[in-house]
């Protein structure tokens, strides 16, 4: 897939390179990928996935075509290890959890989709390739603190099978003086190393990386990356923060060799990423991290240093910075699926006794919640809202007593922690759905 959209609209391809050979971005490619999945989702558009599906499975099995010059997975074994180009603008060399954790979660969700599509034999050979994959980078990538890049710097020949479709691959990449490969993260712990674990947790994948591993790794990233102030650290690059502001830098090496010219912009604060890290500190339960590294972005943007409106990365009103739509979805904790006519909220602030509201939006409308421990109250405020079971964190805790629609009982039941009814609801705008709970003894 070609990757940096050209303006205005019908201006044609950006080639990366080479007309006759450009190269794809992982992230760009596997992202877009998810982004189908989730879009899916949301909407429930068979006709959609259906129409879309062949460009997606293309997409996937890019990664071990013949045609791709980056041999990015040619062995098929989950892992990629060839050139791999990446949103910091280089390419990293060697198998890394950060972009392989993307492929990873673009593999399971394209099996997702293939299930649903009958092609289950597809579907089997994606989740092969997943699980080998996962089983090999929580083995190999993990050095007990984090994940890192398995590289080695020192061995030039790793850029060789590069040099047919990229003549000057040596001239980049290799540094001469320090006798290293250019631009790699090797030993560092980079903020974004668990980006393909916040994309599945938004999709409902499940788990790319072991529970305890990428616990582990996000407490490394706030230890070592979450500076509490940048007036004593070292960035050549450009100043997105400084001097006694808070912020999330991009790699920090505490373990091993720095190498000699590092990954682009490794010493920079980026809105994008901090926003994307803290939503999955938040999801993972370390809501207190999480919401340390959002109080440091938005008092650097408190509208008296920078525009509140505009946390901008390489360019004014940068795109990324966007991913500060996914701490709604964290911090309410938001599932949805279309196709189960599923809604459910788990919420990640307060303790269960004071009031949790807030706003909601899925594919085919959008309105507000608010629960406590007596009632929950779901309403439809634009749109329609196609549900059959609601998965409820305080029923946990609770037993349900009645659901009503505008006043009206409508037969349910129980299901542990999810509310299941007898027949599909069609809730449309301006009507509310009332459920009544009684609390069970010792809760």
């Amino acid at each position: 897939m070609y990757f940096r959209l050209m303006l205005p609209l019908g201006s044609g391809y950006w080639f990366f390179q080479h007309p006759a050979k450009p190269h794809a971005a992982v992230d760009g490619q596997f992202g877009t990928i998810l982004r189908a999945h989730r879009y899916w989702k949301l909407t429930g558009d068979d006709e959609w996935v259906k129409n879309v599906w062949p460009n997606i499975k293309k997409a996937i099995e890019f990664a071990w075509s013949p045609n791709n010059p980056d041999r990015w997975d040619q062995n098929r074994d989950g892992v990629l290890e060839g050139r791999q180009h990446h949103t910091l603008d280089m390419e990293l060399f060697g198998p890394n959890a950060w972009l392989t954790g993307y492929y990873l979660a673009a593999l399971k969700a394209a099996a997702k989709i293939a299930q649903h599509l009958g092609e289950n034999e597809i579907a089997k050979q994606y989740l092969k390739i997943f699980e080998k994959g996962k089983s090999w980078i929580n083995k190999n990538l993990f050095n007990g603190e984090y994940y890192y890049q398995k590289i080695d710097l020192a061995d030039k020949s790793i850029l060789e099978p590069f040099v047919k479709s990229d003549p000057d691959v040596y001239e980049t990449y290799w540094d001469q003086e320090s006798r290293e490969i250019r631009f790699q993260i090797g030993e560092g712990c980079l903020c974004d190393q668990l980006a393909g674990q916040l994309h599945a947790n938004i999709n409902g994948l499940g788990e790319i990386f072991e529970k305890e591993k990428r616990l582990k790794a996000l407490k490394a990233v706030f230890k070592y990356n979450f500076k509490q102030s940048l007036r004593n650290h070292f960035n050549p690059f450009r100043v997105f923060a400084l001097n006694d502001e808070a912020g999330v830098v991009i790699c920090e090496w505490p373990k091993g060799k720095k190498p000699r010219i590092p990954i682009p912009y490794y010493s920079e604060v980026f809105p994008g990423f901090e926003y994307a890290l803290a939503s999955l500190m938040i999801m993972e339960d370390l809501v207190e991290e999480g919401l340390a590294i959002v109080k440091a972005v938005r008092e650097r943007f408190d509208g008296e240093k920078r525009n509140p409106w505009n946390e901008f990365e390489c360019g004014s009103n940068y795109a990324r910075s966007l991913s500060s739509y996914a701490l709604l979805i964290a911090l309410s904790g938001l599932k949805y699926d279309a196709q189960e006519k599923f809604i459910g909220f788990y919420p990640k602030l307060g303790n269960g006794n004071e009031e949790f509201r807030c706003f909601w939006c899925v594919g085919t409308g959008w309105g507000s919640i608010s629960i406590n421990q007596k009632h929950v109250k779901l309403k439809v405020e634009y749109g329609k809202l196609h549900v059959r079971k609601i998965g409820l964190e305080v029923l946990k805790k609770g037993k349900l007593k009645s659901v009503k629609v505008n006043g009206q009982p409508i037969p349910a039941k129980q299901v542990e922690d999810s509310i299941v009814f007898e027949r599909e609801l069609d809730i449309s705008a301006e009507k509310e759905i009332t459920i009544e709970l009684e609390q069970l003894e010792g809760s």
